[in-house]
């Protein structure tokens, strides 16, 4: 568990890593494993992003025309994720949340989302049981949780 909040300096540590070759590497292999599990041509609906940072996945499946709602309690993730969407070349622009996870459900309708993504999130939670419980009430029936957490021993790395 890391002991400081990860975003305490603006998100900034974590965009210099997604500009690194592992962090471009990282995110383009998240973005195929969810089209090859969803199948490359589908586009889901509805997408929810939660705890998006700088909301690049949920963007990808905007720009294909799917629906998309950006969720991050850290303001400066979510100016970033603004930033990022308004030079996307979207139709229809995302819609943006500064709510915590634990706001969800009372600011979303339940089973409204085909796809909800929750990436590098549920390690910084005192409770993941809890927040799965929350991310899967927010599923559509048919749609998809995505979920990707950080491995506890990467840091010795």
């Amino acid at each position: 568990m890391v002991s400081e909040h990860p975003f305490a300096d603006g998100g900034h540590a974590f965009c210099d890593y997604l500009s690194t070759p592992g962090g471009r590497l990282r995110s383009r292999l998240l973005q195929l494993r969810l089209e090859t599990l969803l199948g490359p041509a589908t586009v889901p609906a509805r997408v929810l992003d939660v705890g998006c940072g700088t909301g690049e996945l949920g963007l990808a499946f905007c720009r294909r025309g799917s629906a998309l709602t950006l969720v991050d309690p850290a303001a400066p993730m979510l100016d970033i994720a603004r930033r990022n969407a308004a030079g996307a070349g979207v139709s229809t622009p995302p819609r943006f949340l500064s709510l915590s996870l634990q706001e969800l459900p009372q600011s979303l309708p339940p089973r409204s989302f085909d796809l909800v993504i929750c990436h590098c999130l549920l390690e910084y939670l005192p409770d993941a049981e809890a927040a799965l419980a929350i991310l899967s009430g927010l599923v559509a029936p048919g749609g998809h949780l995505s979920l990707s957490v950080l491995n506890g021993c990467q840091e010795v790395l």
